[in-house]
């Protein structure tokens, strides 16, 4: 005796007339780069761009702590804080202030320009998720 299955997937049916779970959407993925520390919303993808020719340096401050920076356009989810500056700047013709995070504070990185129409975000890569 042949035996008959019927099924339903995603609204068809086939098999023996037994409905099987609809089969689940991709898993959307997030754009946003968020806070490593909060989950803050800071920056997304689509800022990525390159300075200096790539989008990732690795840096030595003046107290020999590396850092592994992205650089981005914009970060919505930052905070300048203190005074620019010049002193030690990683980027040529560039002041730079610290960036923290503006829901819980963590540094995050750095925002350099040349001028108010020339400006990027450093972000340290390790403090996004």
């Amino acid at each position: 005796m042949k035996k008959h299955f019927n099924y339903i997937i995603d609204g068809k049916q086939g098999g023996n007339g037994k409905t099987l779970p609809k089969t689940e959407e991709k898993e959307k993925i997030d754009p946003w780069k968020r806070c490593i520390k909060c989950g803050n919303k800071i920056t997304t993808e689509n800022e990525k761009i390159s300075v200096q020719g790539v989008f990732a340096h690795t840096f030595l401050n003046p107290v020999g702590k590396i850092y592994n920076i992205g650089c981005f356009q914009k970060a919505v989810g930052c905070l300048e804080i203190g005074d620019a500056s010049t002193e030690w700047s990683w980027f040529e013709n560039c002041q730079w202030k610290l960036v923290i995070c503006n829901s819980c504070s963590e540094h995050l990185g750095w925002i350099f320009y040349e001028s108010e129409e020339n400006l990027f975000f450093g972000l340290i890569l390790e403090k996004l998720i």
